[in-house]
């Protein structure tokens, strides 16, 4: 409890900043930490934002079992979508229509999974969960960038940080601006293999 007071006195000036940077399109970050429970169950972090400002953050234990990382994330990345299908309906309704929105992801083999649903042995049980991401990216609905792990600010609602990492992550979602590089994520090759490359030119 004193850590906590702590923690509140030292930050009585932090804020919340909405501006109009970025403008109104809706944008995620999805993370997960996988065994990170004694149950061994993983942990799912989401942060969705409408330009630059943040509008809803979801950090909870993950329902079921991940039988690896990249499940993890996928499980994660499941929820994320959900949230974003949501997000985007509101707003259309409130008369903000949305273009494509953009989900910032820090793991390869998740964002491969994405788009080459059923290739994965290890994923065939998640076929649902596969198909339905993939079919929002084909449909326009969302886009999949890699983010760097040291600039995944979603990782700030999945595991512990050091001091200065949680600075950085937390003033970024505060309304520190939309600095957080991002890469489209090209995948080359035959019958599955995974050969990737990335595109920084389209960069936002």
């Amino acid at each position: 409890m004193k850590r906590i007071l702590k923690y509140l006195f030292g930050t009585i000036n932090l804020k919340l900043t909405f501006s109009k940077k970025g403008g109104n399109q809706v944008n995620a970050a999805i993370d997960a930490s996988y065994m990170v429970h004694d149950s061994t169950h993983g942990h799912t972090g989401i942060v969705v934002r409408m330009g630059s400002n943040l509008i809803s953050s979801e950090s909870k234990k993950q329902n079921l079992i991940a039988q690896s990382s990249t499940e993890a994330e996928y499980m994660a990345m499941n929820s994320g979508v959900n949230n974003i299908i949501r997000t985007r309906e509101l707003l259309d309704e409130m008369g903000f229509k949305q273009n494509c929105s953009i989900i910032l992801q820090d793991n390869i083999s998740t964002i491969f999974a994405a788009h080459k649903p059923g290739v994965s042995s290890k994923l065939k049980h998640m076929k649902l969960r596969e198909y339905h991401i993939k079919q929002n990216i084909d449909q326009g609905i969302i886009q999949l960038r890699y983010c760097p792990t040291d600039q995944m600010f979603a990782d700030i609602l999945t595991k512990p940080l050091n001091k200065k990492q949680f600075e950085i992550l937390r003033d970024e979602l505060m309304g520190g601006g939309n600095n957080v590089p991002s890469y489209f994520v090209i995948i080359k090759g035959i019958n599955g293999s995974r050969i990737f490359t990335f595109d920084d030119k389209n960069n936002q």
